[in-house]
């Protein structure tokens, strides 16, 4: 998804990029034993946005820009979705709000930064994702002619290298038997323990006190 805040001037010569790429993988049952609060990231299926069917974190810093713009000038720009999931449309704005209101607010709608109180944007990381880091970009002269159009040459000097595989290390599973091992070890206490001890305070203590033996 394109940022407006890495906005690159125009050019009517085609680019050159010298880039590479990171992977991000997850394992296979990261998504079932793990919550997205406790992974801090979502999959494009968890979506959370009102006007977007999928999730990716640059789809979600889109959403943040159309909340923020309708809320200091009260409409939408006409490039954001407005009608794919939510049952009432924003309105759209015009020309005239468009140079009046957003060149005021400039900073926020592209860095986030105004008053720390005013914005609410938290935007997860996406759990499976492939990130292209460009290394080097220069023009390339007189291929106007070449291409026909505005064009760019991708460079991949070498094969992906890096990858960051997100897996589930520590399941509650394994922190009821840490508990139970350290208990047992230091306390000679077990499940079983625990289970009479319940037993003893809750149905046993009942039946004495109504007078069964």
């Amino acid at each position: 998804m394109m940022n407006i805040a890495r906005y690159q001037p125009y050019s009517k010569e085609a680019y050159e990029f010298e880039a590479y790429s990171i992977e991000i993988v997850t394992g296979a049952d990261f998504q079932d034993d793990t919550s997205v609060s406790q992974r801090a990231c979502r999959f494009s299926f968890e979506s959370n946005l009102t006007h977007y069917g999928i999730y990716t974190k640059g789809i979600c810093l889109q959403e943040c820009r159309l909340k923020m713009a309708y809320q200091h000038c009260g409409c939408i720009p006409h490039f954001y979705p407005n009608n794919s999931i939510i049952p009432h449309p924003k309105p759209v704005c015009d020309y005239k709000t468009l140079r009046a209101c957003f060149p005021k607010h400039e900073e926020l709608f592209l860095e986030f930064r105004e008053n720390a109180k005013s914005v609410n944007c938290y935007c997860e990381q996406n759990c499976v994702d492939s990130k292209v880091v460009i290394e080097k970009m220069q023009i390339l002269t007189g291929t106007r002619k070449l291409l026909g159009s505005n064009g760019g040459l991708v460079i991949m000097k070498r094969y992906p290298l890096i990858r960051f595989n997100r897996q589930v290390l520590f399941t509650f599973t394994d922190l009821l038997v840490s508990i139970g091992g350290t208990a047992g070890f230091f306390l000679g206490f077990s499940v079983l323990g625990a289970v009479e001890i319940i037993y003893f305070f809750t149905l046993r203590l009942i039946w004495y006190v109504l007078g069964r033996r």
